[in-house]
């Protein structure tokens, strides 16, 4: 009896999840759905649907090409979409997505119809700058970006650095742009902008001559345009001139179109140039912005992200090399000082690099690897306020190829961080060149007395260099390990005692680092010391601890 009796509770139960798992996927369809976006009448292949919260289920692909919003489809199975500073990381099958390095759930899961990937879009027309509007009566969904058509916002969209094949150069665009049958740009219903960089072919000797033989090719058909001045523009690499035509159109009914032709023509390496932004907008400011700014990134490493504002990126060297962090990381995360840092990895990466930056000032960290996992505070030490960390591979391992986003690329994680801590923990903390944990360090100041000044600490620490001699060991490790090593290994572990006692203290160097010094703060002053040359020389330890700071020789401040 009792097994008739769970045998039927047990087939009622699975018909009421059936019931659940089937209204959660069932979708309101009053009629197909009409999407405008700016005003402008879309047709996507497959309907946009309406859920029963209220919230719009749209064909995946086809909704984030018409809106130019760049997918990429990472080695971890993983989607990624990145847009104003908005990354948001997915897998169809799994129920939670997320939002600059948080988690949140679906409230209803990606799901397949009709052989085509269905996802929820109203996290994206929120927090990507886009405002909608719903006519529930017509059916119709009205999506809108900032700005007319959101071809360029340079106060935010992410750039992608991109090869011209037939020159050898690169340049920067906005990320939403496509590969075109000649060159880059961006088509939106009967608007359009096309920019293309090409060598100049020409039989005359200099570029002036060129450019006007260029000009002259009735295949442009620049004859009938009018033309602004010629004007120069000088960017980091080369001197560009800058030829402007068009034919702007007042009255809509007029059988012709509105036509802005840029030029820009330069030479590099002996090589003349031209460059070419064509376009039927009639905002002719706006075009020569886009203009200028991609000739000004041409060979350059320009910057992908709005590093002063928000942001949460993971680049394809996360998926690549298996990397996961275990510890909270995320937009605007909050630290006092320090942020954990602990996660896995491949097991061939022996450390991770760090770059912390707060305006111009950088702070490089390295955090050692083992057998794959890793578990190091990043030190945020520059006081109160925003700070931009950055993760990067080792020089060693080959790096991942970001197809919308170009930074260094080694690069695995960049994030925003806002430190609560008022005083600057710079000079205090570890870095790339100082361990101030290190067990052999740590050891060497354990019996120093901890009621001592900090001018007695510093001076009996700068005496247990003793036990070393100079080489041509350059690291810290090579230092502590052979006790051998050169002036920068010397001038690094002595910091190290200096901030395992909590000793605020920095490194110094000549301009060409043939010598590194070290200077401890003390009683209201900087106390200038010699370790490289005291362990060198093997003189009385008085010359070389406390002395005057050598005013004929130039001093580099690392910010180590």
């Amino acid at each position: 009896m009792w097994q008739w009796y769970n045998l039927t509770m047990k087939r009622i139960l699975f018909i009421f999840f059936l019931i659940l798992i089937i209204s959660s996927v069932s979708y309101a369809e009053t009629g197909d759905m009409e999407l405008t976006i700016n005003s402008q009448p879309v047709v996507l292949e497959h309907p946009i649907i309406l859920t029963p919260s209220g919230g719009f289920f749209a064909p995946m692909e086809e909704f984030f090409g018409a809106m130019r919003i760049p997918l990429d489809e990472l080695p971890s199975r993983h989607l990624a979409v990145f847009r104003d500073n908005i990354f948001v990381k997915f897998r169809p099958d799994y129920p939670l997505y997320e939002l600059n390095g948080r988690e949140f759930r679906w409230q209803t899961m990606p799901t397949t119809r009709d052989d085509v990937l269905y996802i929820e879009i109203d996290v994206f027309l929120k927090y990507m700058d886009l405002a909608y509007s719903y006519d529930e009566e017509n059916h119709q969904l009205d999506v809108r970006s900032s700005q007319n058509l959101d071809f360029y916002r340079p106060d935010s969209t992410a750039l992608k650095q991109v090869p011209s094949l037939r020159t050898g150069l690169r340049y920067s665009v906005p990320n939403f742009w496509n590969r075109l049958d000649s060159g880059y740009g961006t088509v939106l219903l009967d608007q359009e902008i096309i920019f293309n960089l090409d060598r100049l072919t020409s039989t005359e000797p200099n570029l002036e001559d060129a450019v006007i033989e260029h000009l002259a090719d009735p295949t442009l058909d620049l004859l009938g345009l009018d033309f602004m001045p010629v004007r120069s523009l000088q960017t980091p690499l080369f001197k560009a001139s800058i030829h402007h035509y068009h034919r702007i159109s007042q009255d809509p009914d007029e059988t012709t179109e509105t036509r802005i032709s840029l030029w820009g023509f330069f030479e590099l390496d002996n090589q003349f140039y031209s460059a070419n932004l064509e376009s039927n907008l009639a905002d002719q400011a706006y075009l020569e912005q886009v203009f200028e700014d991609i000739l000004e990134s041409i060979e350059s490493n320009t910057y992908s992200i709005d590093s002063l504002s928000e942001h949460y990126v993971e680049f394809n060297n996360y998926s690549l090399h298996r990397a996961f962090i275990s510890s909270p990381v995320y937009s605007n995360i909050m630290t006092a000082g320090q942020l954990t840092f602990r996660g896995n990895i491949q097991p061939d990466i022996e450390y991770l690099d760090v770059l912390v930056k707060k305006g111009r000032r950088t702070f490089e960290y390295q955090i050692p690897v083992t057998y794959g996992s890793f578990d190091e505070p990043i030190p945020i030490p520059f006081g109160l306020g925003f700070h931009q960390v950055t993760v990067l591979l080792p020089d060693t391992i080959e790096p991942a190829d970001d197809v919308y986003l170009e930074e260094d690329p080694r690069t695995l994680i960049k994030f925003s961080v806002i430190n609560r801590t008022l005083g600057e923990s710079l000079l205090l903390s570890s870095s790339k060149l100082v361990n101030k944990n290190h067990e052999l360090v740590q050891a060497a100041v354990s019996d120093i007395p901890v009621g001592s000044t900090n001018y007695e600490k510093a001076e009996q620490a700068f005496a247990k260099l003793d036990q070393f001699s100079f080489s041509t060991n350059q690291t810290l490790d090579q230092l502590l390990s052979d006790n051998t090593g050169n002036s920068q290994a010397i001038a690094s572990v002595y910091t190290s005692y200096l901030r395992a006692m909590d000793i605020p203290s920095r490194i110094l160097k000549t301009r060409y680092g043939q010598d590194y010094y070290v200077e401890f703060f003390s009683n209201g002053k900087w106390i200038f010391t010699r370790p490289g040359n005291f362990i060198r020389d093997r003189q009385p330890m008085s010359r070389y601890f406390g002395v005057s700071k050598p005013s004929a020789i130039q001093l580099d401040l690392l910010d180590y």
